[in-house]
């Protein structure tokens, strides 16, 4: 018999997960998280449940009774999580539709996840997105055409145009501090280097920086979490994992194992910052809420950079 729960919904939605693969590693590899930090998930869990919910065998591993029960319970737990965010959305719902625009990467990477679950909570407000290039969104904005554009790049020439600026995450070069001699640029050649998920937008200031500077790694691992790629390093020498600034201070970290890799120019490679931009004489109230998610959003994605 399960325990009372306190659960966490992310932690369910691994577990889910995990259920529909024949091993962890397999199960790591598709969730883009390390094993170590799969298995610290389920750990989590099941310390959260008082039961064990998985059996390790050679084949992989099994449910027990428990984590069957769960198995059973945990989608009703989610919907149920999200049923108490869409009553106690302090957002009246609202009808109409409006129209925003945002460049190809930020629709996709930023938006996309947004707009979803504005969708749940406001099924009768019809939102909808013009990819185009930035130019092309500024000066839609500025002939009404959209009521709201998502940018990197803010013009200073143009007058008429207000802004929101979501933020600016610089992205660190980290290496075990086991390493003798020191890891430098030159001779990260060959190494495992453990980057965000491709689907991620700080990956692009990644791939900038290991294009600019010719690196040829062994292998690049691409895991979602930032905690998971440091502690990746922490668990090889032979590794290098870019993490956000912030992963190295956040939630009190023991980062004692890692060092940052010195680079030429540490200020060559930060993101873009991200601006929401709109007319000055018209912003729906409307999508005030949404400007508030998106940045709570891109906040979430530079710290946990998931």
């Amino acid at each position: 018999m399960i325990g009372v729960p306190r659960m966490d919904e992310r932690d369910l939605r691994i577990f889910l997960n995990l259920s529909g693969f024949d091993s962890i590693r397999e199960a790591g590899r598709n969730l883009y998280m390390t094993q170590p930090s799969l298995s610290l998930h389920i750990k989590k869990l099941e310390k959260e449940v008082g039961a064990e919910l998985i059996l390790r065998n050679r084949s992989g591993f099994e449910l027990t009774a428990a984590g069957k029960q769960l198995l059973g319970f945990a989608p009703i737990f989610i919907a149920l999580c999200e049923e108490i965010r869409q009553r106690t959305s302090e957002e009246p719902d609202i009808d109409g539709s409006w129209k925003i625009g945002a460049t190809s990467s930020l629709s996709i990477f930023l938006l996309g996840p947004v707009l979803g679950h504005w969708a749940i909570r406001k099924p009768r407000f019809n939102l909808t997105v013009s990819v185009a290039r930035h130019s092309a969104i500024i000066n839609d904005v500025l002939h009404g055409r959209i009521c709201m554009g998502l940018v990197r790049t803010l013009p200073t020439d143009v007058i008429g145009i207000k802004s929101v600026r979501l933020g600016e995450e610089r992205i660190l070069c980290v290496e075990s501090v086991l390493n003798d001699p020191p890891t430098s640029i030159a001779t990260m050649n060959g190494k495992t280097l453990f980057c965000p998920a491709s689907d991620n937008i700080l990956w692009e200031a990644v791939n900038r920086f290991i294009t600019e500077y010719h690196i040829e790694p062994g292998k690049i691992l691409h895991v979602a979490t930032a905690e998971a790629r440091a502690q990746a390093v922490m668990e090889s020498i032979n590794t290098v994992a870019f993490v956000p600034e912030c992963t190295l201070k956040f939630r009190g970290n023991d980062t004692h194992a890692l060092r940052q890799i010195a680079t030429p120019d540490s200020t060559k490679n930060p993101t873009s910052p991200v601006y929401v931009i709109w007319r000055e004489d018209k912003l729906p109230k409307e999508l005030n809420g949404l400007v508030t998610a998106l940045r709570r959003k891109f906040q979430d994605k530079a710290v946990r950079a998931s």
